[in-house]
Protein backbone atom coordinates (compact mmCIF):
# COMPACT_ATOMS: atom_id res chain seq x y z
CA UNK A 1 0.00 0.00 0.00
CA UNK A 2 1.35 3.44 -0.91
CA UNK A 3 1.62 6.02 1.86
CA UNK A 4 -0.83 8.32 0.02
CA UNK A 5 -3.48 5.58 0.25
CA UNK A 6 -2.86 5.24 3.98
CA UNK A 7 -3.24 9.00 4.45
CA UNK A 8 -6.43 8.96 2.37
CA UNK A 9 -7.81 6.06 4.42
CA UNK A 10 -6.95 7.84 7.68
CA UNK A 11 -8.52 11.08 6.43
CA UNK A 12 -11.68 9.24 5.41
CA UNK A 13 -11.84 7.57 8.81
CA UNK A 14 -11.88 10.86 10.70
CA UNK A 15 -14.48 12.41 8.43
CA UNK A 16 -12.27 14.57 6.25
CA UNK A 17 -13.24 12.76 3.04
CA UNK A 18 -16.90 12.24 2.18
CA UNK A 19 -18.08 8.66 1.94
CA UNK A 20 -20.82 7.54 -0.42
CA UNK A 21 -22.67 4.25 -0.42
CA UNK A 22 -24.47 3.71 -3.71
CA UNK A 23 -26.29 0.86 -5.31
CA UNK A 24 -28.93 0.39 -2.62
CA UNK A 25 -32.51 0.09 -3.85
CA UNK A 26 -34.75 2.87 -2.57
CA UNK A 27 -36.52 1.98 0.66
CA UNK A 28 -34.17 -0.89 1.54
CA UNK A 29 -32.53 -0.71 4.95
CA UNK A 30 -28.83 -1.23 4.22
CA UNK A 31 -28.11 -2.01 7.88
CA UNK A 32 -30.49 -4.97 7.95
CA UNK A 33 -28.49 -8.19 7.52
CA UNK A 34 -28.96 -10.39 4.53
CA UNK A 35 -29.97 -13.99 5.09
CA UNK A 36 -26.59 -15.05 6.43
CA UNK A 37 -26.98 -17.33 9.41
CA UNK A 38 -24.06 -18.21 11.63
CA UNK A 39 -24.33 -21.35 13.69
CA UNK A 40 -23.75 -20.80 17.36
CA UNK A 41 -25.14 -17.27 17.83
CA UNK A 42 -26.98 -16.89 21.11
CA UNK A 43 -28.85 -13.97 19.57
CA UNK A 44 -29.69 -12.88 16.04
CA UNK A 45 -27.12 -11.57 13.60
CA UNK A 46 -28.75 -8.16 13.97
CA UNK A 47 -27.89 -7.92 17.67
CA UNK A 48 -24.21 -8.66 17.07
CA UNK A 49 -24.12 -6.43 13.97
CA UNK A 50 -25.61 -3.57 16.00
CA UNK A 51 -23.00 -4.02 18.73
CA UNK A 52 -20.19 -4.29 16.19
CA UNK A 53 -21.40 -1.07 14.55
CA UNK A 54 -21.29 0.67 17.94
CA UNK A 55 -17.72 -0.62 18.31
CA UNK A 56 -16.92 0.59 14.80
CA UNK A 57 -18.16 4.09 15.65
CA UNK A 58 -15.99 3.99 18.76
CA UNK A 59 -12.92 2.94 16.75
CA UNK A 60 -13.53 5.72 14.18
CA UNK A 61 -13.72 8.11 17.14
CA UNK A 62 -10.38 6.76 18.33
CA UNK A 63 -8.79 7.48 14.95
CA UNK A 64 -9.94 11.11 15.16
CA UNK A 65 -9.32 11.62 18.89
CA UNK A 66 -5.84 10.15 18.94
CA UNK A 67 -4.88 11.93 15.70
CA UNK A 68 -6.06 15.24 17.15
CA UNK A 69 -4.10 14.61 20.35
CA UNK A 70 -0.96 13.98 18.29
CA UNK A 71 -1.49 17.29 16.48
CA UNK A 72 -1.98 19.49 19.54
CA UNK A 73 0.28 17.97 22.21
CA UNK A 74 2.86 20.61 23.15
CA UNK A 75 5.85 21.18 25.35
CA UNK A 76 8.80 19.05 26.28
CA UNK A 77 6.80 15.81 26.04
CA UNK A 78 5.55 16.42 22.47
CA UNK A 79 8.33 14.31 20.98
CA UNK A 80 7.27 11.32 23.11
CA UNK A 81 3.50 11.60 23.05
CA UNK A 82 2.80 12.83 19.51
CA UNK A 83 4.07 9.54 18.07
CA UNK A 84 2.32 7.49 20.79
CA UNK A 85 -1.04 9.10 20.02
CA UNK A 86 -0.50 8.63 16.29
CA UNK A 87 0.30 4.94 16.88
CA UNK A 88 -2.93 4.64 18.89
CA UNK A 89 -4.84 6.26 15.99
CA UNK A 90 -3.36 3.67 13.64
CA UNK A 91 -4.35 0.87 16.04
CA UNK A 92 -7.94 2.17 16.14
CA UNK A 93 -7.93 2.32 12.34
CA UNK A 94 -6.74 -1.29 12.16
CA UNK A 95 -9.49 -2.37 14.56
CA UNK A 96 -12.04 -0.42 12.49
CA UNK A 97 -10.93 -2.29 9.37
CA UNK A 98 -11.27 -5.66 11.08
CA UNK A 99 -14.65 -4.87 12.63
CA UNK A 100 -16.00 -3.34 9.42
CA UNK A 101 -15.03 -6.44 7.46
CA UNK A 102 -16.67 -8.65 10.09
CA UNK A 103 -19.91 -6.63 9.95
CA UNK A 104 -20.01 -7.06 6.17
CA UNK A 105 -19.31 -10.80 6.46
CA UNK A 106 -22.27 -11.12 8.83
CA UNK A 107 -24.52 -9.44 6.27
CA UNK A 108 -24.58 -5.92 7.70
CA UNK A 109 -23.29 -2.61 6.43
CA UNK A 110 -20.52 -0.94 8.46
CA UNK A 111 -21.36 2.54 9.75
CA UNK A 112 -19.24 5.43 8.49
CA UNK A 113 -19.89 7.72 11.46
CA UNK A 114 -18.13 8.46 14.69
CA UNK A 115 -18.88 9.89 18.10
CA UNK A 116 -17.73 13.27 19.37
CA UNK A 117 -14.06 13.43 20.30
CA UNK A 118 -12.65 14.69 23.59
CA UNK A 119 -9.63 16.96 23.42
CA UNK A 120 -7.45 19.13 25.62
CA UNK A 121 -4.09 20.86 25.57
CA UNK A 122 -3.35 19.50 29.06
CA UNK A 123 -1.38 16.28 28.69
CA UNK A 124 -2.68 14.72 31.92
CA UNK A 125 -6.24 15.32 30.77
CA UNK A 126 -5.52 13.80 27.34
CA UNK A 127 -4.05 10.73 29.05
CA UNK A 128 -7.19 10.47 31.21
CA UNK A 129 -9.42 10.76 28.10
CA UNK A 130 -7.33 8.01 26.51
CA UNK A 131 -7.69 5.75 29.55
CA UNK A 132 -11.46 6.27 29.52
CA UNK A 133 -11.58 5.61 25.78
CA UNK A 134 -9.68 2.33 26.10
CA UNK A 135 -11.81 1.27 29.09
CA UNK A 136 -14.98 1.89 27.09
CA UNK A 137 -13.57 -0.24 24.26
CA UNK A 138 -12.92 -3.11 26.71
CA UNK A 139 -16.53 -2.84 27.87
CA UNK A 140 -17.88 -2.79 24.30
CA UNK A 141 -15.82 -5.77 23.10
CA UNK A 142 -16.78 -7.72 26.23
CA UNK A 143 -20.46 -7.14 25.46
CA UNK A 144 -19.91 -8.28 21.87
CA UNK A 145 -18.26 -11.47 23.14
CA UNK A 146 -21.35 -12.16 25.25
CA UNK A 147 -23.56 -11.63 22.20
CA UNK A 148 -21.39 -13.93 20.08
CA UNK A 149 -22.56 -16.83 22.21
CA UNK A 150 -21.17 -20.15 21.09
CA UNK A 151 -19.77 -18.86 17.79
CA UNK A 152 -16.20 -19.75 18.77
CA UNK A 153 -14.53 -18.15 15.75
CA UNK A 154 -16.25 -14.82 16.41
CA UNK A 155 -15.44 -15.02 20.12
CA UNK A 156 -11.75 -15.58 19.36
CA UNK A 157 -11.77 -12.74 16.80
CA UNK A 158 -13.23 -10.38 19.42
CA UNK A 159 -10.96 -11.65 22.22
CA UNK A 160 -7.87 -10.90 20.11
CA UNK A 161 -8.93 -7.25 19.79
CA UNK A 162 -10.08 -7.13 23.42
CA UNK A 163 -6.58 -8.17 24.50
CA UNK A 164 -5.09 -5.18 22.65
CA UNK A 165 -7.68 -2.84 24.17
CA UNK A 166 -6.89 -4.13 27.68
CA UNK A 167 -3.20 -3.57 27.01
CA UNK A 168 -4.13 0.04 26.19
CA UNK A 169 -5.93 0.39 29.54
CA UNK A 170 -2.92 -1.06 31.34
CA UNK A 171 -0.51 1.28 29.53
CA UNK A 172 -2.54 4.41 30.25
CA UNK A 173 -2.94 3.34 33.89
CA UNK A 174 0.85 3.20 34.17
CA UNK A 175 1.28 6.55 32.41
CA UNK A 176 -1.25 8.23 34.68
CA UNK A 177 0.29 6.80 37.84
CA UNK A 178 3.09 9.40 37.94
CA UNK A 179 1.46 12.41 36.37
CA UNK A 180 0.73 15.66 38.10
CA UNK A 181 -2.77 17.02 38.25
CA UNK A 182 -3.64 20.59 37.47
CA UNK A 183 -2.03 22.78 34.83
CA UNK A 184 1.44 21.24 34.90
CA UNK A 185 2.60 19.00 32.07
CA UNK A 186 2.62 15.31 32.79
CA UNK A 187 5.98 13.90 33.76
CA UNK A 188 6.20 10.21 32.84
CA UNK A 189 9.59 9.83 34.52
CA UNK A 190 9.51 7.50 37.51
CA UNK A 191 9.76 9.32 40.81
CA UNK A 192 12.39 8.05 43.19
CA UNK A 193 13.02 8.86 46.77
Amino acid sequence: MRSSETVFDLAAAIGMVPTVFSGTPAGKDINKPTDVSKKGFGMSNQAIIDQLNEILKHEWTGVAQYSQASFIVEGVWREVYASKFLDDAKESFGHAQLVGDKIASLGGVPLATRNEIRQSRELTEVLQFSMEFESKAVEMYSKAIDLAGENRALVIFLEDILKEEQEGVDEYAKLLRNTGSGSESANPARQTG
